[in-house]
């Protein structure tokens, strides 16, 4: 499963996280971010309090490259997910 930063946005800064899209994936789903994900959450992260909370939250995520080809595919997944959205 890959997760966006939003989705970790919302359990980090949930007061009751087993309602979280996060908290409700499968137990046995292997999850996957990007670097750009990562370097969000970093960015996002003001004290060493938030910097800890988002490194604990990533163990065991694995993190995924960005290139070129990458954002291609991201880019065309998106719009094709808008235009179903429309």
């Amino acid at each position: 499963m890959l997760v966006d930063s939003t989705i970790f946005i919302e359990y980090l800064r949930s007061r009751n996280r087993a309602n979280t899209a996060l908290a409700n994936l499968p137990a046995d789903s292997i999850l996957y971010t990007s670097s750009v994900t990562v370097f969000e959450l970093f960015s996002g992260a003001t004290d060493a309090e938030k910097r800890l909370a988002v490194q604990t939250l990533l163990q065991g995520v694995l993190i995924l490259p960005v290139n070129f080809e990458t954002d291609i595919h991201a880019g065309e997944i998106y719009r094709d997910l808008r235009s179903q959205l429309s």
